[in-house]
């Protein structure tokens, strides 16, 4: 975790995040694997966190991410609220992406209509350890 003094940024609904250069994401299955190039390190996203990742990649706002989620998905925006913000600082933590305040541009996200909506499950990110080790075992 970053050692931050009181200027250090937190994730809120107005703040949108940077993927670092060195973090690898594909989607697979509607599932991801995310991979720190400079870490050796690798993490797996459940479907909903997935979603959220994508969304907040296309330069979406944590605010717009919660508003895609809520049209896309059967839950309540106070729980997608926390669960996202959430979400954010877990990535912060483990620095595979950066908060920036929300720039000017357009903020708008694509999302489902209220008519389709999933189940929704809070989102998992999952720590997996050094790709290394992985390749060792197989």
């Amino acid at each position: 975790m970053h050692a931050g003094g009181p200027a250090m940024m937190r994730a809120a609904l107005d703040t949108t995040i940077a993927v670092r250069d060195e973090v690898i994401f594909r989607s697979i299955q509607g599932e991801a694997i995310v991979l720190d190039v400079s870490t050796g390190m690798y993490f797996a996203l459940d479907p909903v966190g997935t979603r959220m990742w994508t969304l907040l990649a296309d330069a979406a706002s944590i605010g717009r991410v919660v508003e895609a989620v809520c049209n896309e998905y059967d839950v309540e925006r106070p729980r997608v609220e926390h669960d996202v913000v959430d979400l954010v600082d877990q990535l912060v933590d483990r620095e595979l992406v950066r908060l920036q305040p929300l720039s000017g541009g357009d903020d708008r996200v694509e999302a489902g209509t209220r008519g389709d909506r999933k189940a929704y499950a809070k989102p998992r990110l999952t720590e997996y350890g050094k790709i290394a080790t992985v390749t060792k075992s197989v």
